[in-house]
C-alpha cells in the first residue's frame, strides 16, 4: 500500500473466502506478486485502481493470480521483450532496474507455473500467472 498511497492509486483485490493451495515457495511467489503489483501502481494513472485477484481452476487443478491496471498498455514494440532482463518501457514512470519481470518470470518457471500478459478489453493491461494446485489438498474444503 505504500507506493499505492505515494502514487494516489487504490489497490483493490477479488479473492476467495477459502485458501488456494499450491506448492512453492512462499517468500519467492510474494516476490513475484510484490512485483506485478508494484509495476501496475506505476502504470496505474492518479485516482486509477489496480486489482489483484486470485482464483481456481479445479478442471485444470490451477491457482490463477491476476494483477489488473488502467494504465496504457503495454507498447506494441515493447511486447516481444518485455520478460527480458534490464528492460524497460520507453517512458516507463518511477525507477527500477528492468529486472522485476524476469526475475518473476524465472520464479514462476521454477514452480512449473507460466506467466503472461494481456490487454484489458477497457484499456490497461493484465498481468497473471498459473501455478498447479497442491495435489494432496481439496481447494473447495482449504480454508485459510
Amino acid at each position: 500500500q505504500g507506493l499505492a498511497a505515494v502514487e494516489s492509486v487504490h489497490v483493490a483485490s477479488s479473492l476467495p473466502d477459502a485458501a488456494v493451495p499450491v506448492l512453492g515457495d512462499a517468500d519467492r511467489l510474494l516476490q513475484v506478486v510484490t512485483n506485478l503489483v508494484s509495476n501496475a501502481v506505476r502504470a496505474t494513472p492518479t485516482g486509477g485502481v489496480v486489482t489483484i485477484g486470485l482464483s481456481t481452476n479445479i478442471a485444470n487443478a490451477s491457482a490463477l493470480v491476476t494483477v489488473d491496471d488502467e494504465g496504457p498498455g503495454v507498447p506494441i514494440g515493447f511486447r516481444d521483450r518485455i520478460f527480458g532482463r534490464f528492460e524497460r518501457a520507453d517512458g516507463e514512470r518511477g525507477v527500477g532496474t528492468g529486472l522485476g519481470l524476469a526475475i518473476s518470470r524465472e520464479i514462476i518457471a521454477r514452480h512449473d507455473g507460466r506467466i503472461w500478459f494481456e490487454d484489458r478489453p477497457g484499456g490497461g493491461s493484465r498481468f497473471g500467472f498459473a501455478l498447479d494446485l497442491d495435489p494432496d489438498s481439496d481447494p473447495k474444503h482449504s480454508v485459510g
